[in-house]
């Protein structure tokens, strides 16, 4: 297990990203932040409130077991943990709900605070890949933090974002913001799954699970090509396929191959993959100007650009994640 973080790069994420969502929120009146809609049936103050939770909670399991003390447990016996997000966050909106603007703000200040100390606290020892922490954790305690707080922070960041944007029409930070927000909640989906259950065929047709996230990469792929054709100024093939061949079945033949290719590699190294491409492409939508996102893919078309990007990453995202989430009601059924 590899350490992919230093102290340095995490204070500096969490930092940007608190920034960047102070920033946001600093430009609404006390009467938006409680007004419902930037997570749905949930207000900006509902949100900090939620993200002062879950930087605690993660906080006091880093801490707890630093100290080989017993860290606090919220999945119950046979629980999913799509369901006890579901539980906990109710909980915790009901628990707060009547509580001060001010009074949400500080514990969310107070959370962060919380976080800085214990990234400070960690001794390089801790934070070893061979380490008893990041065994107990079974990842980087580094790792942990960036998915808990600032990753976390920009999916909700985003939403406020979306709520914001719904009336204007799609803008580059909509679409990034898009982009971001569904493949954050196809990631928390594939939390559910034991590397077992990774593997396990039929999920979609005879897929499963780790072909569909071979299939995504090789969509991710085609994208990242035709966005870097497009970012050259060049022409767009007007055919990808073989002699005689349809789009049905070069289609077939490519996600065949996606597939194949990676027969052999383990659930984790395609799920490392699959991200790998994600931020590729997040990279490659950033480099563009809204004009030319807003515009035509080339002259004569009647598609726009963010519209082609949109098909091959969060909507492509959606649509596999509401097939995995078919399977695991049956499972839990089962």
């Amino acid at each position: 297990m590899t350490q992919t973080l230093s102290k340095n790069d995490l204070l500096m994420r969490l930092h940007e990203e608190r920034n960047q969502l102070d920033g946001t929120l600093a430009t609404l009146s006390d009467a938006q932040l409680v007004q419902t809609g930037a997570t749905p049936l949930w207000s900006s103050k509902d949100t900090l409130a939620h993200l002062a939770f879950w930087n605690r909670w993660t906080n006091d399991r880093i801490d707890k077991i630093s100290r080989s003390e017993k860290p606090p447990r919220l999945t119950q016996p046979g629980e999913l943990w799509s369901a006890t997000l579901e539980r906990v966050n109710t909980q915790v909106f009901g628990e707060h709900r009547d509580q001060s603007l001010a009074d949400v703000r500080a514990d969310y200040d107070d959370s962060i605070a919380g976080l800085i100390a214990l990234i400070d606290r960690l001794s390089d020892e801790q934070l070893a890949a061979d380490s008893p922490l990041t065994a107990a954790l079974r990842r980087p305690p580094l790792d942990m933090i960036y998915d808990a707080a600032p990753h976390h922070w920009r999916f909700h960041h985003d939403l406020i974002l979306l709520w914001l944007d719904e009336a204007s029409g799609m803008s580059k930070r909509g679409l990034l913001a898009h982009i971001r927000v569904a493949y954050f909640d196809f990631e928390n989906l594939l939390r559910n799954f034991t590397p077992e259950q990774m593997t396990q065929p039929n999920v979609e047709g005879v897929w499963s699970i780790k072909d569909i996230l071979a299939h995504l990469i090789s969509w991710h792929g085609f994208l990242l090509r035709e966005l870097d054709t497009i970012a050259r100024g060049d022409v767009l093939p007007t055919s990808y396929g073989q002699p005689g061949e349809t789009w049905a079945a070069t289609m077939d033949r490519w996600n065949a191959e996606a597939v194949a290719q990676r027969a052999d590699h383990s659930a984790a190294e395609v799920q490392a993959e699959l991200k790998q491409t994600y931020e590729q492409v997040l990279a490659h939508v950033e480099s563009f100007g809204e004009a030319r996102l807003l515009a035509p893919v080339e002259d004569g078309s009647t598609e726009l650009l963010w519209q082609s990007i949109r098909g091959n990453t969060y909507e492509h995202y959606i649509e596999h994640a509401q097939v995995i989430t078919r399977w695991l009601a049956g499972l839990s059924r089962g």
